[in-house]
């Protein structure tokens, strides 16, 4: 679809939008003035027979403790979505020689998709925003990435020019 005219644009880049949450994920691709969903990749979550691994702890005619050892979902989403992630990210990195990447995950996923991803993949990585974002719609992730470039941009770098900016909002007139 073709992208608004106050949202970037892409003009002379091909960026991916790796758009992650716990169990699901989708890759957009946008170039040229236009966004196109093109990888999704879909986990389910792990199902358990009724009961499974149930221990009671017992003793004198009562029951002091119950647990069950099931294995944790979160884990085992995470360990089987990473993989598959990381195959449809290098499937469209092959695809469309794509030359930027902003990935957008929840913060306890961010670290691992790094680590996941190949050196050369790493190194086109432009921004990583934090927060489950999978059911915005493409703009609101395309103003997302907006508000945080100029937010970066906006930020000096140098000790000087900080005190210069912030004596400048207490005095407007420059005095």
């Amino acid at each position: 679809m073709k992208i608004s005219k106050n949202l970037p644009q892409f003009n002379h880049a091909v960026a991916l939008l790796a758009v992650v949450s716990k169990r699901k994920a989708q890759c957009y691709i946008a170039t040229e003035g236009y966004v196109t969903s093109v990888r999704t990749v879909n986990v389910r979550p792990p199902q358990y027979t009724d009961r499974e691994g149930f221990f009671e702890t017992r003793g004198k005619g009562e029951v002091y403790s119950s647990r069950a050892v099931y294995e944790k979902k979160k884990q085992k989403m995470e360990h089987e979505l990473l993989p598959k992630l990381t195959k449809a990210i290098e499937s469209a990195f092959d695809e469309y020689r794509v030359t930027d990447m902003y990935l957008f995950a929840p913060a306890y996923l961010i670290r691992d998709i790094r680590n996941t991803l190949s050196g050369t993949l790493t190194g086109t990585l432009r921004l990583e925003i934090e927060g489950n974002y999978y059911s915005h719609h493409p703009f609101q992730i395309l103003r997302k990435i907006k508000e945080e470039t100029e937010r970066l941009w906006a930020r000096p770098e140098r000790p000087e020019a900080i005190k210069i900016l912030k004596r400048r909002r207490l005095h407007p007139e420059g005095v």
